[in-house]
């Protein structure tokens, strides 16, 4: 059997989470409406209000989640061939 890489962990698109704030944080990669909300509901920021290097930035990191996440099915598909 062929070695494996190590497998990383990508966030979904819709997956909500909470950070070390305790602030509730929905992304919304391809979408107009990122915001980051607290446990009220009530939106803290939202993505017209970050500087456009920061999108940048964070459009990078969701690519290379994208891809790492490709890697891994494909990985997995061919253990399952094996």
């Amino acid at each position: 059997m062929e070695n494996v890489e190590p497998i990383c962990l990508a966030n979904s698109a819709s997956e909500k989470d909470f950070n070390s704030n305790n602030k509730l944080h929905i992304v919304g990669w391809g979408h107009q409406n990122e915001a980051e909300y607290d446990e009220e509901g009530n939106e803290l920021w939202r993505e017209s209000d970050v500087e456009p290097e920061m999108l940048r930035e964070g459009l990078a990191q969701k690519r290379d989640e994208d891809e790492c996440a490709s890697t891994v099915h494909a990985s997995v598909a061919s253990l399952q061939l094996d």
